[in-house]
């Protein structure tokens, strides 16, 4: 294991009505690969700005974020893309499929940019990933086709098929059944033993069963508690 992503005094506000809220304040800490983190705590508290913050999408006001130990202060928002698209995927509580595409297409998306593979390499990838989430046979289902449980497992495809070191999911079981759940959670897990660097938001308890450590947002701060 090896600390993958790390934040150094990260601290985040939000002025509203000419009030400055504090959302985050001085987030330290060192997220590991191999591992499979949760991040709990109560609505507003700021999870899922953390998980923007950690994947680039939401700027921090003040401290340092480091991803594979490279400072990523002073990167430009092309630079901060390609980090997004080659280290981190994201898996969110909506799915955000293309209506029209079916289920390789969409796991074909990140792909775009990739000069180096031909169309049918692409496509390869992303029956081969599709597999791996056991749903091979799925493939050529538009996502209105599939249960919602079946569209997170390709929402979860399109966020490996470049191979991440990172997985940040935003509340990925929030709309889904508890047997569904289960099954995103342990292809999560499975990801974590492989050696990938999971980060879940979730309001779960359940996700305590798969964590390899529960962190918890409390008074704008991230502590970190042992398992139950």
């Amino acid at each position: 294991m090896s600390i993958i992503l790390k934040c150094d005094n990260l601290s985040k506000s939000y002025t509203k009505k000419n009030k400055q809220l504090n959302i985050l304040n001085n987030i330290n800490f060192a997220f590991e690969t191999g591992k499979f983190y949760a991040i709990m705590g109560e609505s507003g508290s700021g999870k899922s700005t953390l998980i923007q913050i950690l994947g680039l999408l939401c700027n921090f006001d003040s401290g340092n974020l480091y991803i594979d130990n490279n400072n990523t202060e002073n990167l430009k928002d092309k630079e901060k893309a390609l980090i997004r698209n080659k280290k981190i995927g994201f898996v969110f509580q909506s799915f955000y499929l293309n209506p029209l595409l079916k289920a390789f297409e969409n796991v074909m998306l990140p792909l775009g940019v990739n000069c180096k593979l031909s169309d049918k390499e692409k496509k390869n990838k992303a029956l081969d990933v599709l597999k791996q989430v056991g749903l091979d046979d799925r493939a050529n289902h538009f996502p209105f086709e599939l249960s919602g449980g079946e569209q997170q497992r390709v929402a979860i495809a399109r966020a490996l098929v470049n191979d991440p070191c990172i997985i940040l999911a935003d509340e990925p079981t929030g709309s889904l059944d508890p047997k569904n759940a289960k099954i995103i959670f342990d292809i999560l897990k499975d990801l974590a033993k492989q050696g990938k660097c999971i980060i879940v938001v979730s309001h779960s308890d359940d996700i305590k069963k798969y964590a390899d450590e529960i962190l918890y947002i409390n008074n704008h701060s991230l502590t970190k508690k042992g398992g139950e």
